[in-house]
């Protein structure tokens, strides 16, 4: 009796170690949609990403004037065709003037931060196990005059 509950237990373990060896882990997707956060290869603007905001961003009329330090953290899908989808400003802080404002005040910097994105050329689209995927992206838009 003894020997078939050692033999249960050391059969249980290995059944265990091996369910183990075998799990997956390489990035997942958040959810059903198929929208990885974390890949293998992140997605790619294909030219220079700097160049392309200096020369598309333009300042909220209403803040021309102003001397205006602004961040705005955008985040966005890159389609598998590497089209961009749902931008969505995550945050917003700066100064304006010299004063530290509100988000809300701010959100003429985040429409036009969206505007950029929308507008934007299509990336190189994120892989995940040498498979072109869905992807989330995290950036910054900095407004700033000088």
């Amino acid at each position: 009796m003894i020997s078939f509950l050692i033999i249960s237990i050391l059969s249980v373990s290995a059944t265990w170690a091996q369910a183990e060896a075998k799990q997956d882990h390489s990035p997942k997707a958040v959810s059903d949609t198929g929208i990885y956060r974390a890949v293998n290869t992140k997605a790619e603007f294909p030219s220079d990403w700097q160049k392309y905001l200096k020369e598309s961003l333009k300042f909220p009329k209403q803040f021309r004037e102003d001397s205006v330090a602004i961040r705005v953290i955008i985040e966005f899908i890159i389609e598998k065709d590497g089209s961009l989808s749902r931008p969505r400003a995550l945050r917003s802080e700066g100064h304006i003037n010299g004063v530290q404002v509100a988000a809300e005040q701010l959100k003429p910097f985040a429409e036009e931060a969206i505007r950029v994105i929308l507008m934007a050329p299509k990336w190189q689209p994120a892989l995940n196990n040498g498979i072109t995927v869905r992807s989330y992206f995290t950036l910054p838009i900095k407004f700033r005059t000088d």
